[in-house]
């Protein structure tokens, strides 16, 4: 029986507004892990998360 079988990546880009460094070592892990909430309600899953103190890159699935 034939199928099809399609998987998406999804590279999102986010930054702070203006550039303001804003993301410090101290909230980053818990940002992230919100962000990872968010991904998984929506039925979809985060490879991978991270960036700097201005921006993030995630990888979803």
């Amino acid at each position: 029986m034939p199928q099809s079988l399609v998987k998406m990546l999804v590279h999102v880009v986010f930054s702070t507004k203006n550039r303001i460094d804003l993301i410090h070592p101290e909230i980053e892990a818990g940002l992230y892990a919100y962000i990872h909430g968010i991904v998984e309600n929506k039925k979809s899953k985060l490879i991978i998360g991270h960036g700097t103190t201005n921006h993030g890159h995630h990888l979803n699935g």
